[in-house]
């Protein structure tokens, strides 16, 4: 009778370290990486390259900007499907990691141009779409003159297509 006592104890100490154990490596276990992209959209749409607010979205990985700017279409804080009142998002070429401490960015392959606010908006702190690329623009137009200059580098970095940004605004 004692020793079947001592096996209830033993199985029950047994299957609460089990738990325990299983417990442990469930709350341990990683997450997958979640990328952020910033957004922003004109305060006053008859200016649309100055005077901007924006805010971040969860995006997935591979997700085309097309994808990106349709769900912020549907949020409801403001109301971006009026495409009247906001005919304009841009998304900034650049993604995060959301939980890293450590500098995570990272430059989006191929960036739709339709959705880029450079070169009135740059990437300062990335080496692609910052200062550099900027400048790059900036020496092709003074050795190819302006129009040309834009289209070398659209077709070195943009599939040959401008971005909104040099099309709303060529005062850049």
């Amino acid at each position: 009778m004692k020793s079947d006592s001592l096996t209830i104890k033993q199985r029950t100490t047994l299957y609460i370290f089990i738990f325990f154990i299983f417990g442990m490596m469930a709350t341990s276990c990683e997450k997958p990486d979640e990328y952020m992209r910033n957004y922003v959209y004109p305060v006053n749409p008859s200016d649309p390259t100055n005077n901007l607010a924006g805010a971040a979205i969860v995006v997935e990985e591979g997700e085309s900007d097309a994808s990106i700017i349709a769900r912020v279409r549907t949020f409801t804080y403001k109301d971006f499907s009026d495409t009247v009142k906001y005919p304009y998002i841009f998304l900034t070429p650049s993604l995060y990691l959301q939980s890293s401490d450590i500098n995570s960015d990272l430059t989006v392959d191929n960036p739709d141009p339709k959705y880029m606010l450079f070169p009135h908006s740059i990437s300062s702190f990335h080496s692609e779409w910052g200062w550099a690329y900027y400048e790059e623009l900036k020496e092709l137009q003074e050795c190819y003159g302006r129009k040309k200059g834009e289209q070398i580098f659209c077709d070195k970095y943009l599939n040959g297509e401008r971005t909104i940004g040099m099309i709303l605004d060529s005062n850049y």
